[in-house]
């Protein structure tokens, strides 16, 4: 069985998924063979390409796994489908196919001898799905990719469980809002940098009814008036806590009747890894050590104070957009594919 869509419609992404096995009646084995070069001349190395937060490939492997198709036998309708313009051992690239059919390679099944007697995907009785335009996009150029990301954000598969939807920002204020340096004026006074891309970051989660609660200890060397200009300048408010961060947190998220997957942290160091650990979605910056890596969901491509608050408050709202899109879209009949 293989796929293909209209040629008419600009548009390759295989929604076949499932969550539960389909029922079996012998000891065939069904296995995903998924066929991933990086030789591609539009596009290099596009299969580790991050589409929408995920490597490109990323989007296949988990509908794959998570789609209880394999190790299971489709429905049998008894119909064959005879190409009459198409050989399966010569057949041309998918950009170069002249029907009104074009096939888009985003799956085929087959058994193991046709594989091992033809030495190809097709032969013998052949059949064939039409993916609906939405969920077919080819990606062969640059200005291909916008477009990809759009379709998948609203109609793509995002695992089988709902992405975090979040209502509270918990953010370091040293190592992640600010590089960790801390100026000296000939005067004596204290000054700090910070990157207004961060900042625009946070008004923006902001707007999206996000609260962001700014974090500092006590031997954090930021000057108490410096953090009140902070404070005052992305209008939300500066905490201040102990050597373990969650013993002071959990008693704000339980304050505002939230639970820790509501929750968005982010960290840079050791003291943080609990709440790492325990937050719905969490992220450290690039440059942070190995250990709050090894806890966070999420790595930032920035730096602390370069960009890393914008890349996670970017990654927040993507999250949004996918369980948004995950309420709102039609799946396709997976027990009937």
């Amino acid at each position: 069985m293989a796929s293909a869509r209209r040629r008419n419609n600009e548009t390759s992404l295989d929604e076949s998924q499932s969550s539960n096995k389909m029922p079996r009646n012998d000891k065939s084995h069904i296995a995903a063979l998924i066929l991933a070069r990086g030789g591609s001349k539009g596009i290099p190395l596009k299969n580790i390409k991050m589409l929408a937060g995920v490597p490109l490939i990323g989007w296949v492997l988990r509908a794959a796994v998570d789609s209880g198709m394999f190790d299971s036998c489709l429905k049998e309708t008894g119909e064959q489908t005879v190409p009459f313009n198409l050989e399966p051992a010569k057949r041309p690239r998918r950009q170069d196919w002249p029907g009104e059919l074009c096939e888009n390679g985003s799956f085929y099944f087959a058994k193991k001898e046709i594989i091992e007697k033809e030495g190809h995907l097709q032969g013998g009785k052949l059949t064939y799905y039409e993916m609906l335009p939405e969920y077919s996009v080819d990606i062969d150029v640059d200005i291909d990719w916008p477009v990809a990301e759009q379709r998948v954000l609203r109609y793509g598969y995002f695992g089988k469980d709902t992405p975090e939807v979040v209502r509270l920002m918990f953010c370091n204020i040293s190592g992640c809002l600010t590089d960790g340096k801390i100026f000296m004026s000939v005067s004596g006074e204290a000054m700090v940098s910070v990157n207004t891309r961060d900042t625009t970051g946070l008004r923006m989660l902001q707007e999206e009814q996000v609260e962001v609660i700014l974090l500092t200890t006590e031997k954090d060397p930021i000057d108490p008036a410096l953090l009140q200009k902070l404070e005052d300048r992305i209008k939300c408010k500066v905490e201040k806590v102990g050597k373990e961060p969650l013993n002071d947190l959990k008693s704000i998220v339980e304050k505002k009747k939230l639970e820790w997957k509501d929750v968005a942290f982010m960290g840079f160091d050791q003291a943080d890894v609990k709440c790492l650990n325990l937050a719905g979605l969490s992220a450290v910056p690039g440059d942070a050590p190995a250990v709050a890596k090894k806890a966070a969901k999420y790595i930032c491509h920035c730096a602390g104070g370069s960009g890393a608050v914008r890349d996670f408050t970017e990654h927040i709202r993507l999250q949004k957009q996918m369980a948004k899109s995950q309420r709102e879209q039609d799946r396709i009949d997976r027990h009937n594919f």
